[in-house]
């Protein structure tokens, strides 16, 4: 809010100076009390297995293979796949309402695909219906829309992976949090 108010100032929209500016005052909080939850690899093979759908099976793959982003990994398109370098490059994300670019500089840089992964998205990729270069990894697939005109149903993805989530002992609450 502070940005938006020094780009009021900025265009003269609002009087200059840092005592026109109420955000100056004003602080978030800069610390959480999440605490990430390891799983081992039988405990990750567990979940895993127990996922029915399988466009949420290969979201949880990827996120939990190369640490993506989910916002990330719902704005990827089959042409950012390189599976010949083994590389994913990230080059927006999807917060809800439309795509942006990355969160950070770092987000931007290609994420390195282990050849398991390649092997479980190019598997995805034979079974989905939108396996197009624009067309999206994980598509919504709401009735009437294209997988590149869609918007994704993060609720719905949320509660798939938190019923199977809480098989571990797992609140919804802690994996949202997580999520």
């Amino acid at each position: 809010m502070s940005a938006v108010y020094r780009h009021g100032q900025k265009w003269g929209y609002i009087p200059r100076g840092e005592e026109h500016n109420p955000m100056k005052l004003v602080s978030a909080p800069c610390k959480s009390d999440f605490e990430a939850v390891e799983l081992s690899g039988p405990e990750a093979a567990a979940v895993i297995h127990h996922i029915s759908d399988p466009l949420v099976k290969v979201l949880v793959i990827l996120v939990a293979v190369t640490g993506m982003r989910i916002s990330e990994a719902l704005a990827l398109t089959w042409d950012a796949i390189d599976r010949m370098k083994g590389k994913i490059r990230i080059r927006r994300k999807w917060n809800g309402k439309g795509y942006g670019p990355p969160k950070s500089r770092m987000s931007r840089k290609p994420v390195e695909m282990s050849k398991g992964l390649a092997t479980v998205l190019e598997v995805w990729r034979q079974e989905t219906m939108f396996a197009k270069g624009d067309d999206l990894l994980f598509p919504s697939y709401r009735k009437g829309q294209t997988a590149s005109a869609r918007q994704h149903d993060r609720g719905g993805l949320y509660s798939s992976c938190c019923d199977h989530c809480r098989g571990l002992g797992e609140t919804r609450r802690k994996v949202l949090l997580r999520w």
